[in-house]
C-alpha cells in the first residue's frame, strides 16, 4: 500500500488492500514492506541495476528511490523491498576493499557471498583491478557471483568502434577471470552497456554478472 512501512508504537503493521472478491478473514497477512538502505557504495554505482540486483535476495524489489541520484550528499542507496515474514531476515556483513563492496548473506541454506566490483577506468590501474579481483576470489570458498562495471573487456567483439580494444589488456582480464573460475552469467538484453559520441558512436560491455562454478548449483 501506498506509505507503507506502517507502525504503531514501534510495532510494525502488515497491511494488504483488499481487492474484489476477497474474504477479508481468509487474507494472507504475510508480507511486509520496508525501505532498504545500501551504505558505503561508490558513488558511481547508485544505478537502479545495481540495488535490484543487492536487494532482490531479501525478497521482492518494488522501488529504487529516485533521490538517490538527486541528492549528492545521502551516503546510501534507499530501496524499497517486500519481505516475508514467514522467512527468517537475511543478514548482511558489509566488507569494503578498494573499489568493491562485498556482502556474506547468511541463509539457514548456507553462506554465499556477492561482490560489486568496479573497475578503475585507467589503463595504468588495470592490474591492480586484476589483482583485487584475484584476492577477493582466493579469500572465498562460498558460492560467489559478482557484478558490476569491471571496466574491461573479454573478447574483441565486446566493442563497437574505430579504436580497437588493446590486446594487452583482453589477455590480462581474461587470464585474471581464469585465474578466479569466474563464468559469464546469461546477458538478456542489449549487448552493449556503455555508449560514447553522436556520430562516430563507440560502444562497449563493460557492465556484466559471472560466478563462480558453485553458483548455479546453488541457484539453478
Amino acid at each position: 500500500m501506498d506509505g507503507a512501512p506502517w507502525s504503531f508504537r514501534n510495532h510494525p503493521l502488515i497491511l494488504r488492500r483488499l481487492e474484489s472478491g476477497d474474504i477479508p478473514h481468509e487474507v494472507l497477512l504475510n508480507h511486509i514492506i520496508f525501505w532498504v538502505q545500501v551504505f558505503n557504495f561508490p558513488l558511481g554505482g547508485f544505478k537502479e541495476q545495481v540495488g535490484m540486483m543487492l536487494v532482490n535476495f531479501i525478497g521482492h524489489f518494488l522501488e529504487y528511490d529516485k533521490m538517490n541520484k538527486d541528492v549528492v550528499w545521502r551516503p546510501y542507496m534507499r530501496i524499497r523491498v517486500e519481505v516475508g515474514v514467514s522467512l527468517p531476515l537475511k543478514h548482511w556483513k558489509n566488507i569494503k576493499l578498494g573499489n568493491q563492496i562485498n556482502l556474506l548473506v547468511t541463509e539457514e541454506e548456507g553462506d554465499w557471498r556477492i561482490t560489486g566490483f568496479y573497475g578503475y577506468p585507467e589503463r595504468a590501474r588495470r592490474r591492480l583491478c586484476w589483482g583485487l579481483l584475484r584476492q577477493i576470489a582466493g579469500s572465498n570458498d562460498l558460492f560467489w557471483v559478482c557484478i558490476w562495471d569491471f571496466n574491461d573487456l573479454l573478447v574483441d567483439d565486446e566493442k563497437r568502434g574505430r579504436v580497437p580494444h588493446p590486446n594487452w589488456i583482453l589477455q590480462g582480464f581474461r587470464q585474471a577471470v581464469l585465474d578466479c573460475k569466474l563464468t559469464d552469467l546469461l546477458l538478456e538484453a542489449y549487448k552493449f552497456t556503455w555508449s560514447w559520441g553522436l556520430h562516430d558512436i563507440e560502444e562497449e560491455r563493460l557492465d556484466r554478472a559471472m560466478q563462480n562454478p558453485g553458483w548455479l548449483v546453488r541457484f539453478p
